[in-house]
């Protein structure tokens, strides 16, 4: 048996500073997203089509940066409540986007989003 091991790569975006504005962070070809990560870490980040996005919410700059692998794929799986991710696929990591910062949980391969009220 064979295994395949790729180097994780780590790309950043350009910056803004107005509220709103939004940056993004794109991998290299044949590669996806496992984590995303904006500075300041006051400012939203989440996945979106592939990519790694971070709004700001202060007028303060701010960039976002990706850790990318070909190992792994990333889907974006929307929807009220609880999501799985498509057929074939396992669940390794789970974000949120609009928990207003509370973390998403795994419970039996599904990603679970907390009571925002």
């Amino acid at each position: 048996r064979a295994w395949a091991w790729t180097r994780l790569a780590v790309v950043e975006s350009g910056s803004c500073e107005n509220a709103g504005c939004e940056v993004t962070a794109t991998c290299p070809e044949n590669t996806w997203p496992v984590a995303c990560d904006s500075s300041p870490r006051a400012s939203n980040s989440w996945f979106k089509d592939g990519h790694c996005v971070a709004s700001s919410i202060f007028d303060e700059w701010i960039t976002v940066k990706a850790a990318c692998t070909s190992m792994f794929r990333s889907f974006v799986v929307t929807g009220d409540g609880d999501a799985k991710c498509p057929e074939g696929s396992s669940l390794e990591r789970c974000f949120c986007q609009e928990c207003l910062g509370q973390p998403a949980t795994i419970r039996n391969g599904t990603c679970l989003a907390p009571e925002v009220g």
